[in-house]
């Protein structure tokens, strides 16, 4: 029952994938397990499971080193999910309890041995997780797999312990965010369709790096934390034209490919914003989770800078926003065409996290036996790969609830825009994204 011995067999040092970037839908469902509240993109690699063949797309899990399998039996998904009558192969082992501590669940689970295969290489006896869905639906419908890259693994041994070298290189292209994309949901529950998916996004390589784009990687130490996080050090926070750096309160912050944005404290997020004119955050539709967003001119040129590790990463402003379209129902008319930043709001109590809009900017290197992350930063590459936009959601509502942190009230527009006329005033809320100790598509 260990899932490295034979998951990798194929795989030797150096080996290079493709990874394909896919959107699934969000969940309001409580009850859902693995359809983590998590944002809309992230990478995902083709794994082909039994036989016959089932393809699956899989999202790359840094969280969890258990390669995770759901059983989806709604025949709307069929084609986008495995379903285990398919397989003539498939042998299910000891029964265990699987953990999701992130969101204190636990799920019903076997240990099963079947045919995995991806991008040229194939196993006929891999060893995986194959969970029990809750619903109809499945839990995350329509993708319903993860390949388990983390760093801890509960059942099976992580992949990573069978390579050559204990290495994982991480590629996705620079690319201009020009779209904003956001969830469509139904009454009373989920809308759930397949969405187009953008190929050729960027590439893994097991076992290696790429020395072309990780010869002059910084590396940074690591703390992996019981959820399977990978933090590291950050020293500061800076928006340019501020004089002051800020910094967060724990000085640490955890990488995560599994999630778009850049997830920080709401009074570093506001206070980060408050120097840019124009800028306006709004109380964001109470259809998906409580939250506030903030929209600022498109023409801004401010760059974020983190300090990582003893060094500065800069990110452009085309790196952390994105356009807000017209039509978009979630801003008032008067802010539409604008561009919304891609920082959102940290639950309490949890960890700053660096998602897409940080590691597109970078050549990432992970090293499992130190452990440490190496960042190495990547020229712009292009226009935005995927495009969409808000769809019926509740128009941001007035309150008589003031924005506030750290003394200091936040409203609709700066004193700039409105020429220090008395502003109106917005509810401050997050869109809370509960996130699972493994998130997949």
């Amino acid at each position: 029952m260990i899932l490295s011995t034979f998951l990798l067999a194929g795989i030797v040092s150096g080996s290079t994938y493709p990874i394909s970037l896919g959107k699934r839908a969000d969940s309001t469902d409580n009850n859902a397990t693995l359809a983590a509240y998590t944002t809309h993109y992230i990478p995902v690699v083709n794994l082909t499971i039994g036989t016959p063949g089932v393809n699956v797309r899989a999202s790359l899990d840094f969280l969890s080193g258990d390669t995770l399998v759901e059983d989806v039996k709604a025949p709307a998904f069929a084609d986008y999910t495995f379903q285990a009558n398919k397989s003539q192969t498939l042998v299910k082992g000891q029964s265990v309890q699987y953990n999701l501590p992130l969101l204190n669940r636990t799920l019903n689970a076997n240990v099963v041995n079947d045919k995995l295969a991806l991008d040229g290489w194939s196993s006929d006896n891999s060893s995986f997780l194959f969970l029990e869905t809750t619903d109809s639906y499945g839990d995350l419908a329509p993708f319903s797999a993860s390949l388990g890259l983390g760093y801890r693994s509960q059942h099976v041994d992580p992949v990573w312990k069978s390579w050559t070298k204990p290495q994982l290189g991480l590629y996705l292209k620079r690319t201009k965010a020009t779209g904003w994309t956001s969830t469509v949901l139904s009454a009373g529950g989920r809308e759930i369709a397949p969405t187009p998916e953008t190929n050729n996004i960027g590439s893994i390589s097991i076992g290696s790096s790429d020395p072309e784009l990780g010869g002059n990687a910084h590396q940074v130490s690591v703390n992996t934390t019981d959820n399977g996080e990978w933090l590291i050090e950050c020293s500061k926070v800076q928006m340019s034209g501020q004089e002051r750096a800020l910094s967060l309160p724990k000085s640490a912050i955890s990488v995560m490919p599994s999630m778009e944005g850049i997830w920080l404290p709401p009074v570093v997020i506001d206070n980060l914003m408050a120097g840019i004119e124009g800028a306006n955050k709004w109380n964001v539709s109470q259809r998906v989770s409580a939250g506030t967003r903030w929209t600022l001119p498109c023409n801004t040129s401010a760059q974020l800078t983190f300090g990582l590790g003893g060094k500065d990463f800069v990110l452009d402003a085309a790196d952390w926003m994105v356009e807000v379209p017209a039509s978009d129902g979630d801003v008032v008319a008067a802010d539409s065409g604008k561009c919304a930043a891609l920082l959102f709001e940290t639950p309490e109590g949890a960890n700053a996290r660096l998602g897409l809009a940080f590691l597109r900017t970078v050549y990432s290197v992970w090293d499992f036996a130190t452990p440490s992350i190496a960042f190495a930063a990547l020229e712009q590459d292009g226009d935005r790969l995927y495009n969409g936009s808000w769809k019926d959601a509740a128009p941001a509502q007035l309150s008589s609830v003031p924005i506030t942190t750290t003394g200091a009230e936040f409203a609709e527009a700066t004193s700039k825009d409105t020429g220090g006329a008395q502003p109106r005033m917005w509810s401050s809320a997050i869109v809370a994204t509960a996130l699972l100790s493994v998130v997949l598509l």
